[in-house]
């Protein structure tokens, strides 16, 4: 299957250099920033680079179209205009918020369309395609558009599941909690120890090793089980003393304190004594 590559950033080139060369062909690259192009293709060693996405999506079977979210919809109303023979062709978007109806005008044209993402982070350019082993990712469309979607995940180690179109925008912000949001937690409890005078390489060095025995423990024992600390135990002296000391940092105290009360639901599911999560609430809704 020839593939045309629409956005050569972070994921998308990522994903053209995990694709077997066995069951898809990278004949076609485009991207609005062509040095980029450029690059992917020096790196991927095939495919060409083109100056509009129109030219490159002539030579495919399948168009993945990996550009910014807000761009998504102006790509498929420009590649719909192109007198290309869509019937043939199969469009997949990578956003993870959006769904395939942001291809509504090239769905008109003819083409089955579809979405395909990976609940996975991509901080850097050309990831090892190992990067893609076990992760899931979330597939809807036309049923040959998913199909195809399910059968690209398949190839690089991923395990594809079906997911509504309405639904797309929540699945997303899930990942976004778990992920991007885990960072600026991290960068929050970072800017705690600074504040007592640890330099931020020292600060790091400190709560990595914590970050990641946590992820161990919730590979191990599940969301209750991984649950440790002062909530975990109902220990609201701790608690109050961790209110007090956050005192005059209002973002860190108002995050504690809203992340406090959802941990005391895992709480509960952890069998914590209701009376110890009722005094608990009550101190966390304290001001």
């Amino acid at each position: 299957m020839n593939v045309a590559l629409i956005g050569t950033g972070r994921l998308g080139s990522s994903i053209a250099r995990a694709l077997p060369r066995g069951l898809f062909t990278i004949a076609a690259l485009y991207d609005k920033k062509t040095p980029a192009a450029r690059l992917c293709r020096r790196r991927l060693g095939r495919g060409r680079v083109f100056a509009s996405a129109s030219d490159a999506a002539a030579l495919a079977d399948l168009v993945l179209i990996s550009v910014s979210d807000d761009a998504v919809a102006a790509v498929a109303a420009a590649l719909a205009e192109a007198p290309l023979p869509w019937k043939e062709k199969i469009v997949l978007h990578t956003s993870g918020a959006l769904s395939s109806l942001e291809l509504a005008p090239l769905k008109r044209a003819g083409a089955a369309v579809g979405s395909v993402h990976p609940a996975q982070s991509f901080a850097g350019l050309h990831m090892s395609p190992s990067r893609f082993h076990g992760v899931s990712f979330a597939v809807e469309g036309d049923p040959e558009a998913a199909a195809a979607g399910r059968r690209l995940a398949r190839s690089i180690g991923g395990r594809p599941f079906t997911i509504k179109p309405g639904d797309k925008a929540l699945y997303h912000a899930a990942c976004s909690l778990a992920s991007n949001m885990l960072v600026v937690l991290f960068d929050s409890a970072c800017s705690v120890l600074e504040s007592i005078g640890l330099e931020p390489s020292e600060a790091e060095r400190i709560l990595l090793p914590l970050v990641e025995g946590t992820v161990e423990s919730l590979k191990r024992l599940g969301r209750a089980g991984a649950l440790t600390g002062p909530i975990a135990r109902g220990d609201e002296e701790t608690v109050r003393l961790h209110l007090t000391a956050l005192r005059g940092r209002r973002k860190t105290d108002e995050a504690y304190r809203l992340l406090g009360v959802l941990a005391l639901e895992l709480a509960e599911a952890k069998g914590l004594d209701p009376k110890k999560i009722k005094r608990l609430a009550r101190r966390l809704a304290e001001r």
